[in-house]
């Protein structure tokens, strides 16, 4: 075999072992996914239950032409200050998930391509040989 050609093989092999080791990473994540995706749901939802029940105890549900003045309700200016902190700071870690799942989901198809790509080359690559 030629060393132009032998160097192509090397690479191509190289490629190959990089794909099998990706699949096996796949294989890894998705393990826990149910799991994970159902205790993160359920911190979600108690952490939405936590934030609505404190918002009913301050006045910010239902109605909120009603709602008190922050100062009042909070006690301080401070305090204000440091709800709105957290508010902003809950919507920015949102802001943020949703960016990356926008992301992820765009890069999504590709990866799947990719497989996709591989498979057919490997059945190619069989059929060939018969």
């Amino acid at each position: 075999m030629e060393p132009a050609g032998l160097t192509v093989g090397v690479l191509a092999l190289a490629g190959l072992f990089n794909n099998a080791v990706d699949c096996f990473e796949y294989v890894q994540v998705g393990r826990n996914f149910k799991k994970d995706f159902t205790t993160s749901n359920l911190r979600l939802d108690n952490a939405q239950l936590r934030l609505s029940r404190w918002g009913q105890a301050v006045g910010f549900s239902g109605d909120l032409s009603n709602a008190q003045e922050l100062n009042t309700t909070f006690g301080s200016s401070n305090n204000a200050s440091k709800v709105k902190e957290r508010l902003e700071q809950i919507i920015d870690l949102f802001v943020d998930a949703e960016a990356l799942s926008n992301k992820l989901e765009s890069r999504s198809p590709s990866t799947t391509t990719a497989l996709q790509r591989w498979h057919k080359t490997d059945a190619n690559k069989q059929n060939s040989q018969r």
